[in-house]
């Protein structure tokens, strides 16, 4: 399953250049997006449909065609993506997985820091009291579509 409303927030963020959701409460967002004027019309009603509040009228909810079909992507050959005939407009130089060249100072110059809570109590409880016991990240259905040794599922 997608996330059709993160990826509008990812649309969002590379036209305008920063994240729309900088409010703590998620909740008044919804009807406050602001998209600017020099975010094109096309990409405007992109945004939109993708970050509708209600999942059920999102665009996307009837499957990535949907999306596709958007007039944002009108020129876009669907056929020629999915078969890799598209030559990116830019193809970063890099010498191996650790250039990062292209990536900000800010960012790579950051303290590296352990984002794991080892004191948490509440997951302690819950993994010690069997809360997620039998629980797996296994998508069965994508497993039985996508893999050709459908007996190593469980």
């Amino acid at each position: 399953m997608i996330d059709w409303f993160s990826f509008g927030i990812v649309v969002f963020e590379m036209f305008c250049g920063y994240h729309p959701l900088n409010d703590n409460d998620k909740n008044t967002y919804i009807n406050k997006l602001e998209i600017p004027d020099t975010v094109n019309d096309d990409a405007k009603d992109l945004i939109w449909k993708l970050t509708e509040y209600n999942p059920n009228k999102r665009l996307g909810f009837n499957g990535a065609d949907e999306v596709k079909k958007h007039k944002f992507f009108k020129d876009v050959d669907w056929k020629k993506v999915e078969n890799r005939e598209i030559i990116p407009p830019f193809i970063p130089n890099v010498n191996d997985e650790t250039d990062l060249r292209y990536f900000d100072k800010e960012f790579t110059n950051e303290r590296i820091t352990e984002s794991v809570n080892q004191n948490n109590s509440i997951m302690n409880n819950s993994v010690s009291n069997g809360l997620f016991a039998g629980f797996s990240y296994k998508d069965k259905e994508f497993l039985e579509k996508n893999n050709d040794n459908k007996d190593n599922i469980d």
